[in-house]
Protein backbone atom coordinates (compact mmCIF):
# COMPACT_ATOMS: atom_id res chain seq x y z
CA UNK A 1 0.00 0.00 0.00
CA UNK A 2 2.82 2.34 0.85
CA UNK A 3 4.42 1.64 -2.50
CA UNK A 4 1.17 2.49 -4.27
CA UNK A 5 0.90 5.83 -2.49
CA UNK A 6 4.48 6.66 -3.36
CA UNK A 7 3.82 6.06 -7.03
CA UNK A 8 0.71 8.22 -7.04
CA UNK A 9 1.14 11.48 -8.94
CA UNK A 10 -0.29 13.97 -6.49
CA UNK A 11 0.13 16.81 -8.96
CA UNK A 12 -2.25 15.08 -11.35
CA UNK A 13 -4.76 14.51 -8.56
CA UNK A 14 -4.51 18.16 -7.56
CA UNK A 15 -5.15 19.32 -11.11
CA UNK A 16 -8.21 17.09 -11.34
CA UNK A 17 -9.61 18.56 -8.11
CA UNK A 18 -9.00 22.12 -9.28
CA UNK A 19 -10.70 21.36 -12.61
CA UNK A 20 -13.77 19.92 -10.86
CA UNK A 21 -14.06 22.97 -8.57
CA UNK A 22 -13.74 25.36 -11.52
CA UNK A 23 -16.39 23.51 -13.49
CA UNK A 24 -18.69 23.66 -10.49
CA UNK A 25 -18.17 27.42 -10.21
CA UNK A 26 -18.86 27.95 -13.92
CA UNK A 27 -21.98 25.83 -13.71
CA UNK A 28 -23.14 27.75 -10.68
CA UNK A 29 -22.49 31.08 -12.40
CA UNK A 30 -24.54 30.04 -15.44
CA UNK A 31 -27.67 29.59 -13.34
CA UNK A 32 -27.26 32.48 -10.90
CA UNK A 33 -28.83 35.91 -11.07
CA UNK A 34 -25.37 37.44 -11.23
CA UNK A 35 -24.41 36.24 -14.67
CA UNK A 36 -23.92 39.07 -17.12
CA UNK A 37 -23.44 38.99 -20.88
CA UNK A 38 -22.96 41.93 -23.23
CA UNK A 39 -24.44 41.11 -26.62
CA UNK A 40 -22.41 41.37 -29.79
CA UNK A 41 -24.01 43.20 -32.71
CA UNK A 42 -22.22 40.89 -35.15
CA UNK A 43 -24.21 37.87 -34.02
CA UNK A 44 -27.95 37.25 -34.03
CA UNK A 45 -29.90 37.45 -30.82
CA UNK A 46 -30.85 33.77 -30.75
CA UNK A 47 -27.18 32.69 -30.95
CA UNK A 48 -26.27 34.73 -27.89
CA UNK A 49 -29.17 34.27 -25.45
CA UNK A 50 -28.05 30.84 -24.25
CA UNK A 51 -28.34 30.86 -20.46
CA UNK A 52 -31.26 31.30 -18.02
CA UNK A 53 -31.07 33.67 -15.03
CA UNK A 54 -28.84 36.05 -16.94
CA UNK A 55 -28.68 39.78 -17.57
CA UNK A 56 -28.10 40.52 -21.24
CA UNK A 57 -26.96 44.07 -21.92
CA UNK A 58 -27.75 45.49 -25.36
CA UNK A 59 -25.61 48.44 -26.46
CA UNK A 60 -26.12 48.25 -30.24
CA UNK A 61 -28.65 46.92 -32.73
CA UNK A 62 -28.94 43.13 -32.57
CA UNK A 63 -30.75 41.17 -35.29
CA UNK A 64 -33.55 38.70 -34.58
CA UNK A 65 -33.64 36.26 -37.50
CA UNK A 66 -36.56 34.08 -36.41
CA UNK A 67 -39.19 33.58 -33.73
CA UNK A 68 -37.28 32.92 -30.52
CA UNK A 69 -37.99 32.04 -26.88
CA UNK A 70 -35.74 33.66 -24.29
CA UNK A 71 -34.33 31.34 -21.57
CA UNK A 72 -36.11 31.48 -18.22
CA UNK A 73 -35.73 34.38 -15.78
CA UNK A 74 -33.55 36.64 -17.89
CA UNK A 75 -33.29 40.43 -18.03
CA UNK A 76 -32.86 42.46 -21.20
CA UNK A 77 -30.89 45.57 -20.20
CA UNK A 78 -31.09 48.15 -22.97
CA UNK A 79 -28.26 50.67 -22.87
CA UNK A 80 -28.51 52.49 -26.19
CA UNK A 81 -29.19 49.34 -28.21
CA UNK A 82 -32.22 47.64 -29.75
CA UNK A 83 -33.55 44.38 -31.17
CA UNK A 84 -34.55 44.39 -34.83
CA UNK A 85 -36.55 41.84 -36.81
CA UNK A 86 -40.11 41.13 -37.98
CA UNK A 87 -40.50 38.16 -35.64
CA UNK A 88 -42.00 37.14 -32.32
CA UNK A 89 -39.88 37.25 -29.20
CA UNK A 90 -41.26 34.95 -26.51
CA UNK A 91 -40.62 35.96 -22.92
CA UNK A 92 -40.29 33.42 -20.11
CA UNK A 93 -40.48 35.48 -16.92
CA UNK A 94 -38.39 38.05 -18.76
CA UNK A 95 -37.71 41.54 -17.45
CA UNK A 96 -37.06 44.65 -19.54
CA UNK A 97 -34.93 47.50 -18.27
CA UNK A 98 -35.25 50.54 -20.52
CA UNK A 99 -36.20 54.20 -20.33
CA UNK A 100 -39.77 55.16 -21.22
CA UNK A 101 -38.56 57.15 -24.26
CA UNK A 102 -36.01 54.57 -25.47
CA UNK A 103 -36.51 52.86 -28.84
CA UNK A 104 -35.66 49.22 -28.12
CA UNK A 105 -37.66 47.18 -30.68
CA UNK A 106 -38.11 47.42 -34.42
CA UNK A 107 -41.00 45.34 -35.80
CA UNK A 108 -40.61 42.86 -32.90
CA UNK A 109 -43.76 41.47 -31.22
CA UNK A 110 -43.28 40.49 -27.58
CA UNK A 111 -45.28 37.37 -26.71
CA UNK A 112 -45.27 35.14 -23.64
CA UNK A 113 -44.52 36.03 -20.02
CA UNK A 114 -42.92 39.39 -19.35
CA UNK A 115 -42.29 40.88 -15.93
CA UNK A 116 -43.22 44.42 -16.96
CA UNK A 117 -46.11 46.43 -15.58
CA UNK A 118 -46.35 48.56 -18.71
CA UNK A 119 -44.85 48.89 -22.16
CA UNK A 120 -44.06 52.34 -23.52
CA UNK A 121 -45.16 53.08 -27.08
CA UNK A 122 -41.72 54.67 -27.54
CA UNK A 123 -40.14 51.20 -27.27
CA UNK A 124 -41.56 50.55 -30.76
CA UNK A 125 -40.54 53.90 -32.20
CA UNK A 126 -43.32 56.37 -31.31
CA UNK A 127 -42.08 59.96 -31.46
CA UNK A 128 -43.30 62.96 -29.50
CA UNK A 129 -44.55 65.41 -32.14
CA UNK A 130 -44.09 68.37 -29.82
CA UNK A 131 -40.55 67.48 -28.79
CA UNK A 132 -39.45 66.91 -32.38
CA UNK A 133 -40.81 70.16 -33.82
CA UNK A 134 -41.60 72.54 -31.00
CA UNK A 135 -38.48 74.29 -29.74
CA UNK A 136 -40.78 76.04 -27.33
CA UNK A 137 -43.04 77.52 -30.02
CA UNK A 138 -45.98 75.13 -29.87
CA UNK A 139 -45.61 73.62 -33.33
CA UNK A 140 -46.27 69.93 -33.91
CA UNK A 141 -44.53 67.54 -36.28
CA UNK A 142 -47.57 65.24 -36.69
CA UNK A 143 -45.46 62.08 -36.66
CA UNK A 144 -47.99 59.24 -36.67
CA UNK A 145 -47.63 56.70 -33.86
CA UNK A 146 -50.15 54.21 -35.30
CA UNK A 147 -47.65 51.42 -36.01
CA UNK A 148 -45.89 51.77 -32.67
CA UNK A 149 -49.19 51.69 -30.78
CA UNK A 150 -50.32 48.64 -32.75
CA UNK A 151 -47.12 46.68 -32.00
CA UNK A 152 -47.30 47.69 -28.36
CA UNK A 153 -50.90 46.48 -28.16
CA UNK A 154 -49.96 43.15 -29.74
CA UNK A 155 -47.41 42.51 -27.00
CA UNK A 156 -48.30 40.36 -24.01
CA UNK A 157 -47.41 43.14 -21.60
CA UNK A 158 -50.79 44.09 -20.07
CA UNK A 159 -50.53 47.89 -20.06
CA UNK A 160 -49.86 50.33 -22.90
CA UNK A 161 -48.05 53.41 -21.63
CA UNK A 162 -47.94 56.90 -23.20
CA UNK A 163 -45.18 59.07 -21.69
CA UNK A 164 -45.58 62.82 -21.37
CA UNK A 165 -45.75 64.31 -24.87
CA UNK A 166 -48.02 64.78 -27.91
CA UNK A 167 -48.77 61.50 -29.69
CA UNK A 168 -50.35 61.89 -33.11
CA UNK A 169 -52.67 59.22 -34.55
CA UNK A 170 -54.34 58.86 -37.96
CA UNK A 171 -56.15 55.59 -37.19
CA UNK A 172 -58.55 54.52 -34.47
CA UNK A 173 -57.02 52.56 -31.59
CA UNK A 174 -59.10 49.37 -31.71
CA UNK A 175 -59.30 47.36 -28.50
CA UNK A 176 -60.53 43.77 -28.90
CA UNK A 177 -59.18 42.22 -25.69
CA UNK A 178 -58.15 43.32 -22.24
CA UNK A 179 -55.66 46.18 -22.15
CA UNK A 180 -54.93 48.98 -19.76
CA UNK A 181 -53.97 52.35 -21.23
CA UNK A 182 -52.03 54.72 -19.01
CA UNK A 183 -51.36 58.27 -20.18
CA UNK A 184 -48.73 59.97 -18.04
CA UNK A 185 -49.67 63.01 -16.02
CA UNK A 186 -52.97 64.58 -15.17
CA UNK A 187 -55.26 66.46 -17.54
CA UNK A 188 -53.12 69.08 -19.22
CA UNK A 189 -55.66 71.13 -21.15
CA UNK A 190 -55.63 74.77 -20.10
CA UNK A 191 -57.89 75.97 -22.91
CA UNK A 192 -59.91 74.44 -25.72
CA UNK A 193 -57.02 74.32 -28.14
CA UNK A 194 -53.93 72.20 -28.41
CA UNK A 195 -51.73 75.21 -27.75
CA UNK A 196 -53.24 75.16 -24.27
CA UNK A 197 -51.32 71.96 -23.60
CA UNK A 198 -48.16 74.01 -23.14
CA UNK A 199 -47.20 75.57 -19.84
CA UNK A 200 -43.95 77.55 -19.85
CA UNK A 201 -42.93 75.67 -23.02
CA UNK A 202 -43.34 72.31 -21.33
CA UNK A 203 -45.92 69.61 -21.99
CA UNK A 204 -47.59 68.64 -18.75
CA UNK A 205 -49.15 65.29 -19.67
CA UNK A 206 -49.44 62.63 -22.35
CA UNK A 207 -51.87 63.73 -25.04
CA UNK A 208 -53.21 61.60 -27.88
CA UNK A 209 -54.30 63.95 -30.64
CA UNK A 210 -55.54 63.73 -34.23
CA UNK A 211 -56.67 65.93 -37.11
CA UNK A 212 -58.70 63.08 -38.63
CA UNK A 213 -62.43 62.63 -38.09
CA UNK A 214 -61.97 59.26 -36.34
CA UNK A 215 -62.78 57.59 -33.07
CA UNK A 216 -59.80 57.72 -30.72
CA UNK A 217 -60.65 54.45 -28.95
CA UNK A 218 -63.06 51.81 -30.29
CA UNK A 219 -63.74 49.02 -27.80
CA UNK A 220 -65.38 45.80 -28.97
CA UNK A 221 -64.85 42.52 -27.12
CA UNK A 222 -65.96 39.11 -28.35
CA UNK A 223 -66.16 37.76 -24.80
CA UNK A 224 -65.84 38.96 -21.21
CA UNK A 225 -63.12 41.49 -20.54
CA UNK A 226 -62.21 44.77 -18.86
CA UNK A 227 -60.84 48.08 -20.10
CA UNK A 228 -59.07 50.97 -18.34
CA UNK A 229 -58.07 54.29 -19.91
CA UNK A 230 -56.49 56.59 -17.35
CA UNK A 231 -54.68 59.92 -17.24
CA UNK A 232 -53.58 62.44 -19.83
CA UNK A 233 -55.78 63.86 -22.57
CA UNK A 234 -57.51 62.92 -25.82
CA UNK A 235 -57.59 65.93 -28.14
CA UNK A 236 -59.64 66.06 -31.35
CA UNK A 237 -59.79 69.84 -31.68
CA UNK A 238 -57.27 69.73 -34.53
CA UNK A 239 -59.97 68.25 -36.78
CA UNK A 240 -61.45 71.74 -36.89
CA UNK A 241 -58.22 73.70 -37.00
CA UNK A 242 -56.40 71.79 -39.73
CA UNK A 243 -59.21 70.54 -41.94
CA UNK A 244 -61.78 73.26 -41.28
CA UNK A 245 -64.21 70.45 -40.56
CA UNK A 246 -66.31 69.54 -37.58
CA UNK A 247 -65.65 66.52 -35.42
CA UNK A 248 -68.77 64.32 -35.41
CA UNK A 249 -67.36 61.11 -33.97
CA UNK A 250 -67.04 59.65 -30.47
CA UNK A 251 -63.76 60.05 -28.64
CA UNK A 252 -64.30 56.75 -26.76
CA UNK A 253 -66.71 54.33 -28.41
CA UNK A 254 -68.00 51.19 -26.69
CA UNK A 255 -69.44 48.76 -29.24
CA UNK A 256 -71.72 46.65 -27.05
CA UNK A 257 -72.54 43.96 -29.61
CA UNK A 258 -71.72 40.48 -30.89
CA UNK A 259 -71.95 38.90 -27.46
CA UNK A 260 -69.53 41.32 -25.83
CA UNK A 261 -69.35 41.32 -22.05
CA UNK A 262 -67.70 44.45 -20.75
CA UNK A 263 -67.62 43.42 -17.12
CA UNK A 264 -65.59 46.35 -15.87
CA UNK A 265 -64.43 49.64 -17.32
CA UNK A 266 -62.71 52.64 -15.79
CA UNK A 267 -62.27 55.79 -17.84
CA UNK A 268 -60.40 58.71 -16.30
CA UNK A 269 -58.90 61.09 -18.83
CA UNK A 270 -59.50 64.50 -20.33
CA UNK A 271 -61.35 64.69 -23.67
CA UNK A 272 -61.43 67.88 -25.66
CA UNK A 273 -63.13 69.02 -28.84
CA UNK A 274 -63.34 72.43 -30.49
CA UNK A 275 -66.63 74.28 -30.00
CA UNK A 276 -67.86 77.78 -30.41
CA UNK A 277 -71.25 79.38 -30.82
CA UNK A 278 -71.21 79.04 -34.62
CA UNK A 279 -70.29 75.35 -34.83
CA UNK A 280 -72.44 73.91 -32.10
CA UNK A 281 -75.41 72.49 -33.98
CA UNK A 282 -73.34 71.31 -36.94
CA UNK A 283 -71.94 68.18 -35.32
CA UNK A 284 -72.99 65.19 -33.26
CA UNK A 285 -69.82 64.45 -31.35
CA UNK A 286 -69.76 62.49 -28.10
CA UNK A 287 -67.08 62.20 -25.49
CA UNK A 288 -68.14 58.65 -24.52
CA UNK A 289 -70.71 56.59 -26.41
CA UNK A 290 -72.10 53.15 -25.56
CA UNK A 291 -73.56 51.85 -28.81
CA UNK A 292 -75.77 48.80 -28.27
CA UNK A 293 -76.25 46.94 -31.55
CA UNK A 294 -76.52 43.43 -32.96
CA UNK A 295 -78.97 40.60 -32.32
CA UNK A 296 -76.69 38.80 -29.84
CA UNK A 297 -77.17 39.45 -26.13
CA UNK A 298 -74.45 41.78 -24.87
CA UNK A 299 -73.90 44.06 -21.91
CA UNK A 300 -71.64 46.61 -20.28
CA UNK A 301 -71.61 46.75 -16.50
CA UNK A 302 -69.53 48.16 -13.68
CA UNK A 303 -68.52 51.17 -15.76
CA UNK A 304 -67.00 54.17 -13.97
CA UNK A 305 -66.36 57.39 -15.87
CA UNK A 306 -64.47 60.12 -14.05
CA UNK A 307 -63.62 62.34 -17.01
CA UNK A 308 -63.21 65.95 -17.88
CA UNK A 309 -65.12 66.37 -21.15
CA UNK A 310 -65.01 69.69 -23.00
CA UNK A 311 -66.71 70.83 -26.17
CA UNK A 312 -68.70 67.79 -27.34
CA UNK A 313 -72.34 67.95 -28.38
CA UNK A 314 -73.08 65.20 -25.87
CA UNK A 315 -70.72 64.33 -23.06
CA UNK A 316 -71.80 60.75 -22.24
CA UNK A 317 -74.49 58.86 -24.14
CA UNK A 318 -75.99 55.41 -24.59
CA UNK A 319 -77.54 54.52 -27.92
CA UNK A 320 -79.49 51.38 -28.85
CA UNK A 321 -80.27 50.43 -32.45
CA UNK A 322 -83.85 49.50 -33.30
CA UNK A 323 -82.80 45.96 -34.29
CA UNK A 324 -80.52 45.41 -31.28
CA UNK A 325 -81.18 42.61 -28.82
CA UNK A 326 -83.56 44.21 -26.34
CA UNK A 327 -82.10 42.22 -23.45
CA UNK A 328 -78.73 43.86 -24.02
CA UNK A 329 -78.03 46.43 -21.37
CA UNK A 330 -75.75 49.09 -19.97
CA UNK A 331 -75.91 48.90 -16.20
CA UNK A 332 -74.19 50.00 -12.99
CA UNK A 333 -72.88 53.26 -14.43
CA UNK A 334 -70.97 55.61 -12.15
CA UNK A 335 -70.70 58.98 -13.89
CA UNK A 336 -68.73 61.43 -11.82
CA UNK A 337 -67.56 63.79 -14.53
CA UNK A 338 -66.84 67.41 -15.22
CA UNK A 339 -68.63 68.14 -18.51
CA UNK A 340 -68.37 71.62 -19.99
CA UNK A 341 -69.57 73.18 -23.24
CA UNK A 342 -72.03 70.44 -24.13
CA UNK A 343 -75.50 70.63 -25.62
CA UNK A 344 -76.56 67.65 -23.51
CA UNK A 345 -74.15 66.62 -20.80
CA UNK A 346 -75.57 63.13 -20.24
CA UNK A 347 -78.12 61.30 -22.38
CA UNK A 348 -79.12 57.78 -21.32
CA UNK A 349 -82.19 56.49 -23.14
CA UNK A 350 -81.29 52.98 -21.93
CA UNK A 351 -79.60 51.84 -18.77
CA UNK A 352 -80.02 50.66 -15.24
CA UNK A 353 -78.56 51.56 -11.85
CA UNK A 354 -76.94 54.86 -12.81
CA UNK A 355 -75.37 57.46 -10.52
CA UNK A 356 -74.75 60.91 -12.02
CA UNK A 357 -72.44 63.22 -10.11
CA UNK A 358 -69.74 65.75 -10.87
CA UNK A 359 -70.14 69.17 -12.41
CA UNK A 360 -72.11 69.92 -15.59
CA UNK A 361 -71.87 73.29 -17.28
CA UNK A 362 -73.33 74.52 -20.56
CA UNK A 363 -71.76 78.00 -20.46
CA UNK A 364 -74.75 79.64 -22.18
CA UNK A 365 -73.91 77.95 -25.43
CA UNK A 366 -76.96 76.63 -27.05
CA UNK A 367 -79.35 79.06 -28.54
CA UNK A 368 -77.27 80.24 -31.47
CA UNK A 369 -79.18 78.50 -34.29
CA UNK A 370 -82.94 78.27 -33.99
CA UNK A 371 -83.80 80.53 -31.12
CA UNK A 372 -85.04 79.88 -27.62
CA UNK A 373 -87.44 77.14 -28.73
CA UNK A 374 -84.52 74.70 -29.25
CA UNK A 375 -83.43 74.83 -25.65
CA UNK A 376 -86.24 72.54 -24.57
CA UNK A 377 -85.15 69.87 -27.08
CA UNK A 378 -81.79 69.48 -25.36
CA UNK A 379 -82.12 69.07 -21.60
CA UNK A 380 -78.82 68.96 -19.85
CA UNK A 381 -79.48 65.57 -18.25
CA UNK A 382 -81.81 63.34 -20.28
CA UNK A 383 -82.32 59.87 -18.79
CA UNK A 384 -84.67 56.93 -19.06
CA UNK A 385 -82.78 54.61 -16.74
CA UNK A 386 -84.87 52.40 -14.49
CA UNK A 387 -82.91 53.48 -11.42
CA UNK A 388 -81.05 56.78 -11.34
CA UNK A 389 -79.53 58.94 -8.67
CA UNK A 390 -78.56 62.51 -9.54
CA UNK A 391 -76.54 64.78 -7.29
CA UNK A 392 -74.44 66.65 -9.85
CA UNK A 393 -73.80 70.38 -9.79
CA UNK A 394 -75.49 71.95 -12.82
CA UNK A 395 -74.50 75.41 -14.03
CA UNK A 396 -75.96 77.89 -16.51
CA UNK A 397 -79.35 76.27 -16.79
CA UNK A 398 -82.34 78.48 -17.63
CA UNK A 399 -80.21 81.60 -17.41
CA UNK A 400 -79.63 84.52 -19.71
CA UNK A 401 -76.48 86.56 -20.11
CA UNK A 402 -75.51 88.89 -22.93
CA UNK A 403 -78.46 87.65 -24.94
CA UNK A 404 -77.24 84.03 -24.98
CA UNK A 405 -79.51 81.43 -23.46
CA UNK A 406 -78.47 77.97 -22.30
CA UNK A 407 -80.60 74.88 -21.71
CA UNK A 408 -83.98 75.68 -20.20
CA UNK A 409 -84.38 72.18 -18.78
CA UNK A 410 -81.83 70.90 -16.27
CA UNK A 411 -83.10 67.33 -15.93
CA UNK A 412 -85.72 65.36 -17.81
CA UNK A 413 -86.74 61.88 -16.68
CA UNK A 414 -88.50 59.90 -19.40
CA UNK A 415 -90.39 56.62 -19.17
CA UNK A 416 -93.02 55.20 -16.86
CA UNK A 417 -91.15 52.90 -14.49
CA UNK A 418 -88.32 55.03 -13.23
CA UNK A 419 -87.04 55.19 -9.69
CA UNK A 420 -85.43 58.60 -9.29
CA UNK A 421 -83.40 60.03 -6.46
CA UNK A 422 -82.60 63.65 -7.24
CA UNK A 423 -80.68 65.60 -4.66
CA UNK A 424 -82.89 68.11 -2.84
CA UNK A 425 -80.49 70.95 -3.56
CA UNK A 426 -81.13 70.53 -7.30
CA UNK A 427 -84.88 70.60 -6.76
CA UNK A 428 -84.57 73.68 -4.60
CA UNK A 429 -82.31 75.45 -7.08
CA UNK A 430 -84.19 74.83 -10.29
CA UNK A 431 -87.68 73.94 -9.10
CA UNK A 432 -89.78 71.04 -10.37
CA UNK A 433 -91.89 73.31 -12.58
CA UNK A 434 -89.06 75.16 -14.26
CA UNK A 435 -86.21 72.79 -14.94
CA UNK A 436 -87.15 69.29 -13.79
CA UNK A 437 -89.41 67.23 -16.03
CA UNK A 438 -90.74 63.87 -14.83
CA UNK A 439 -92.85 61.21 -16.58
CA UNK A 440 -96.49 62.09 -16.88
Amino acid sequence: MKELLKKTNWKVIGCVIVFIVCMYRVSFADTSNNKYVELNSNQTLEKQLLYPNTIYEIRATVKLDSDFKIPNNCTLLFNGGSIEGSHKLYGDNTQIRAGEYDVIFKDVICIGKWHCEKASICWWGAQDSYKIAANGHGYLADLACDNAINLCMQSSIPAVYFPIGCWYITKTIRVTSHKDFFLAGGPSIKSYYLKGLVYENNIQAATIYTDQNIKVFSICFSGEDVINICGGSLDVSQVYYKNNGIYDESAIYFDVSNGSRIIQAFISTHMINYQDEDTFFKNNSRGVLFHVSGSTYSFAMGVTIECKINGFSTGIETLQDDDANKDSWVTDLQLNSYIRKARTAIKLPIGDGTHIGGSLQSTRFFDNEGGIKDKDNYPFVDVSCRFVRIDASIWDVHSQKNGKWSNSVAIIIRGKKNTCNIDESIVALYGPKNALVFPK
